[in-house]
């Protein structure tokens, strides 16, 4: 027989030892059945106690890993997707540059065009302007080449003349109209822009390219329109000249 106070502790008590079988823990656990003096013993390993806490702590790291892989997922694919907007966003940046430059160029000549012209001038109209030179062009002959020959030959006689120009003033130099061009140099000293102008008139006497020709030049210069306007008067009375000239042979070559 067990005295109640034995009873009582047992009730309280489980106690666990290593099988020597399968080497798994095991809880002995006893207590009264309150028939008779009856205690029942009982021997329970701990996986099965604990199955259900293990299942929920499994359970719990599954979903914790998913998360995390979930989070990890999301946060490479908005990497992905900002790394995508980027580059969307520097393309755009190099399309857009690339209109604008070719917003800037005449298609026949590759020369800068009159919206370039324009900037240009808008850019550099502002006082105490040092050292600028000016050129207004305008070809002789193009009409008589276009009706005579053909309007392909008219391009090729215009890309010959703007071939010359390029060549002369780089990066300064804009076809304003069907056969006019500007050339506008800055900075640079009169003796060198001097020798650009008659090394215009030379190459262009060699391929038979015939032009009228305006400069002018101004070490200080107030107003840019102004010097402009100089160039483009002194260019019509080159072609004045060219005029009287062909009409003192008694021929016509417009």
């Amino acid at each position: 027989p067990i005295s109640s106070d034995e009873k009582s502790s047992s009730f309280k008590k489980s106690l666990p030892f290593k099988s020597e079988t399968n080497g798994k823990t095991i809880y002995m656990h006893y207590t009264p059945l309150g028939i008779y003096n009856w205690q029942m013993m009982l021997f329970v390993q701990d996986d099965v106690i604990f199955k259900t806490f293990n299942y929920m702590k499994t359970l719990l790291f599954v979903t914790a890993g998913v998360e995390i892989a979930a989070m990890l997922i999301y946060f490479l694919w908005n990497l992905r997707a900002l790394y995508v907007l980027e580059q969307r966003n520097a393309e755009i940046a190099i399309q857009r540059e690339q209109l604008k430059q070719l917003s800037y160029r005449d298609l026949l000549t590759s020369m800068f065009n009159r919206n370039k012209y324009i900037e240009t001038i808008n850019r550099l109209s502002r006082p105490s302007l040092e050292n600028v030179g000016a050129i207004y062009v305008d070809m002789n002959g193009l009409k008589r080449i276009n009706d005579l020959k053909s309007h392909t030959e008219g391009d090729r006689y215009i890309c010959t003349a703007a071939d010359i120009i390029k060549g002369l003033f780089p990066d300064q130099s804009y076809r304003i109209g069907g056969d006019e061009f500007v050339a506008l140099a800055q900075p640079i000293e009169k003796d060198s822009f001097d020798k650009k102008v008659e090394s215009l008139k030379e190459q262009a006497a060699r391929e038979e390219v015939s032009i009228s020709v305006g400069t002018a030049f101004e070490q200080k210069c107030d107003s840019l329109e102004q010097l402009l306007r100089t160039a483009e008067q002194r260019m019509y009375e080159n072609k004045q000249e060219y005029y009287a000239e062909v009409n003192g042979k008694g021929s016509s070559r417009l």
